[in-house]
């Protein structure tokens, strides 16, 4: 009973272990968005900015300049959280790896207990069933003997 408990734990820190997996490439993902939007935001500046050359004036440039100066700022804060926050994620799924590859080691270790325990029992069963016989062959012996004697 305690195996099929232990399997059924494995099996939940194994879902567990997949769902922070998943977790970690949702949060990837979302770093290669970041880059691919400041990628984008670079080419549609230099667009903005190949197509206005001339334009020098006070309020021509003054918007950008401020929200992309914020943008870096804002990559970085977001970049550190994700990566703050995956750190122990990172460390709780490396530790559910060494939890399912050392109860498979243990599941190896009980299959080939079980298996040698399975053949203990026949070799037990053909050594009884042998004795058994010996033991009726002995008492038709015996009756036949006492059957002799009557006589």
């Amino acid at each position: 009973m305690q195996l099929w408990e232990r399997l059924q734990e494995e099996m939940l820190q194994r879902e567990e272990a997949e769902n922070t997996l998943q977790s970690f490439r949702q949060n990837v993902d979302l770093e290669h968005k970041v880059e691919s939007l400041q990628e984008e935001r670079a080419f549609l500046q230099k667009l903005h900015d190949d197509g206005n050359p001339g334009a020098a004036g006070p309020d021509s440039g003054t918007a950008h300049p401020r929200l992309t100066s914020q943008l870096p700022y804002v990559t970085y804060i977001s970049s550190m959280e994700n990566n703050n926050a995956l750190h122990p994620k990172k460390q709780e799924l490396n530790k559910y790896c060494r939890q399912v590859q050392s109860l498979t080691c243990e599941m190896a270790v009980f299959k080939g207990s079980n298996m040698s325990l399975e053949r203990k029992t026949c070799a037990m069963k053909e050594n009884l069933a042998i004795k058994a016989a010996n033991y009726q062959d002995t008492i038709g012996c015996l009756q036949d003997e006492m059957q002799n004697m009557k006589e």
